[in-house]
């Protein structure tokens, strides 16, 4: 997983705000093991961070 902290919007409800991108093999299952390691990233997940996480409506409506 990679958490992102958004910044340069100039905007406070997303500025300084978390996205989670969890990588994801071609089944969608999410490649968390090392097992996972080398394979290729067939699509990435994008949720709001656990903490300070940006709101779900800036989100694209599959990642919600």
């Amino acid at each position: 997983m990679i958490l992102v902290t958004v910044q340069g919007f100039s905007d406070p409800s997303v500025d300084g705000k978390t996205i989670r991108l969890t990588p994801s093999n071609a089944a969608g299952t999410p490649m968390s093991s090392p097992a996972n390691l080398g394979q290729t990233v067939a699509r990435w997940r994008y949720r709001s961070g656990a903490t300070n996480g940006v709101p779900a409506r800036i989100l694209p409506a599959d990642c919600r």
